[in-house]
């Protein structure tokens, strides 16, 4: 899958979830892409994602802030115990 199909994976599952207005989903869309133009070495990933997701919580409204942390924290949890089950093989 291409940067370009997981980012349209991640608006469309975003849409889905928390029902964004098409303000909102152009405005996350411009962050992806401005996210993904930069190339971050691997020690400064962690932070620069973490600066999209706060940029991202300011374009939603408080209930929508609520289901996108459940959602980022489901997707840490899910990464982490596919990380374990790699080491595991």
């Amino acid at each position: 899958m291409t940067v370009q199909q997981r980012i349209e994976q991640r608006i469309k599952q975003m849409d889905e979830k928390l029902n964004l207005a098409d303000e909102q989903e152009t405005k996350i869309r411009k962050l992806y892409a401005n996210f993904n133009k930069q190339k971050y070495p691997r020690e400064k990933r962690r932070e620069a994602m973490d600066k999209l997701t706060a940029d991202i919580s300011l374009l939603l409204t408080a209930e929508q802030q609520t289901i996108y942390k459940q959602m980022t924290e489901q997707a840490i949890a899910e990464m982490k115990k596919g990380k374990r089950n790699k080491t595991k093989e």
